[in-house]
């Protein structure tokens, strides 16, 4: 079914290269719309084998597929722009972004349309184009960098010039980010970049790579914009299988990784580990790290985050429930399964998440997930769906927090229950206090009263029931032209 919706594209995050091929099709959406609704949308009736990559962009939805382009017209799928083509056995589109008015895909084809472009392409609404000479293999992410393209992926050269497996287009030609990242010999063989996100100020990258301009590294490297160095010792794993991560994400003001690893930085974690800067941490117990029929080493695929909740696209049927086969969201303490998620068995391999993006901002964002699955919610669909979360939400989670005289105190955190908050004020103010959910929700008023000058101390108790026993609140107080949000952490 088809929606309307004010969007822009977000870039695809992970592309699970086994041989088979990607095309793109898209969802025409005649005009946005203001209202938010709740739940799953599915697209069914194309059988496509699996999709690896979704985007919105300026009404339309981009997907991954087979053999070439297409787009829903509102009635029926259809070729757009004369498609993509070459060797059949390595077509695909594999990462979407938009830069400069117009939208870039990026994969392994050497024609896009009539236009010559190898692996790289531009399309404005009505023809293709091409960036620079495009690049000598096969593009696997995109992402914007202090004002540059940053393509990512396999291959040695981009525009002609040497480039191992990254470089960034200016707006006229390719340049090369230092030597690149590869494995310890740069043959261009197994040291793909799989995804990339932008945090304070630097860019991350991750992938199979075990090399960054020359610093040993461990399938994660930061560029700061003239020099490539190590992210806190990066990942290992243990026993075969594959290796290397496929995700990156920012949550929570922490990067968020996602693959196949057990340890980050020497701290056990499974398939998902966080970094702040400091020190590494795992998030719960991971998903699960081996199939249950097969036995093989499985990777967490993609993740994202969005409305204040992190998801990610892996198996999580032993850990979480058969609910969360292969999508959870953890909400800072504990994995969830989503409402009643993805299933049906594809083949050769499923159901599994390839690609998570937010579409959209605002009441109106919604979640846009591809992969290899014909079934949400219960409804058919053909391996892409759409989640959207319409719970009122505020800005309490992510607003500026400026202390200026107010100083609030908050112990001790994490907590069980029971917590005191300490408010200071330099004079006499009115006081609004709250308790807010990790979604925004206010979910219980705490302080309305005009409070002296000096240190005042509240104590605060969490439903004692059960309903709130577990999870990340927040604590919002306002006064003296002051706000300052406390993060509350409360174990079960």
């Amino acid at each position: 079914m088809t929606v309307n919706r004010s969007i822009v594209c977000a870039s695809y995050r992970t592309l699970f290269r086994n041989g088979l091929l990607i095309a793109l099709l898209a969802l025409s959406v005649p005009e946005a719309r203001s209202q938010c609704v709740p739940g799953w949308e599915t697209y069914p009736d194309f059988q496509t084998n699996a999709v690896y990559g979704v985007c919105e962009h300026e009404g339309v939805l981009y997907r991954g597929g087979w053999f070439c382009l297409f787009r829903w017209d509102g009635s029926e799928w259809e070729i757009f722009g004369g498609g993509i083509g070459g060797d059949m056995a390595t077509l695909y589109a594999a990462d979407f972004r938009p830069y400069g008015g117009v939208l870039v895909i990026g994969g392994r084809f050497p024609i896009a349309g009539s236009t010559i472009v190898n692996s790289i392409a531009t399309w404005d609404g009505s023809e293709f184009g091409p960036l620079g000479t495009g690049v000598d293999g096969e593009i696997l992410s995109l992402v914007t960098y202090r004002g540059d393209l940053i393509a990512g992926g396999l291959f040695e050269n981009a525009g002609g010039r040497p480039a191992h497996n990254i470089a960034r287009w200016d707006g006229n030609e390719w340049h090369p980010l230092g030597s690149g990242v590869y494995d310890a010999v740069p043959d261009g063989t197994t040291d793909d970049v799989w995804d990339m996100v932008v945090w304070q100020g630097d860019l991350y990258v991750v992938g199979s790579f075990t090399h960054a301009g020359g610093v040993e590294v461990s399938y994660l490297a930061r560029w700061d914009g003239s020099t490539w160095s190590d992210v806190g010792g990066g990942v290992s794993m243990i026993g075969g299988g594959p290796t290397g991560l496929r995700g990156v994400d920012v949550y929570d003001g922490k990067l968020v990784i996602v693959g196949c690893l057990d340890y980050a930085g020497g701290v056990e974690a499974t398939n998902i580990a966080q970094w702040d800067g400091v020190t590494w941490s795992p998030l719960g117990s991971g998903s699960d790290p081996y199939d249950d029929m097969w036995g093989w080493r499985q990777a967490a695929l993609s993740v994202a985050s969005y409305r204040g909740l992190l998801y990610v696209g892996a198996d999580f049927s032993e850990a979480v429930g058969e609910a969360a086969a292969v999508l959870a969201v953890w909400d800072g303490v504990s994995w969830e399964p989503v409402d009643n998620g993805l299933d049906g068995e594809q083949w050769p391999l499923g159901p599994y998440i390839r690609d998570l993006e937010v579409a959209g901002a605002g009441m109106t964002a919604s979640l846009l997930m591809g992969g290899n699955f014909n079934e949400a919610n219960g409804e058919e669909t053909d391996n892409v769906a759409r989640y959207t979360n319409c719970d009122e939400t505020t800005d309490v989670v992510t607003a500026p927090q400026t202390d200026g005289p107010l100083q609030v105190h908050l112990s001790p955190n994490p907590t069980k229950a029971r917590f005191r908050y300490t408010i200071r004020l330099e004079s006499r103010s009115d006081v609004n206090a709250a308790l807010f959910d990790v979604r925004g929700r206010r979910i219980e008023s705490l302080i309305d009263q005009p409070l002296s000058a000096g240190i005042h101390s509240f104590h605060g108790y969490l439903d004692k029931r059960g309903a709130r026993t577990g999870g990340v609140y927040f604590l919002r107080v306002e006064a003296e032209g002051s706000a300052v949000t406390r993060k509350l952490t409360v174990i079960p």
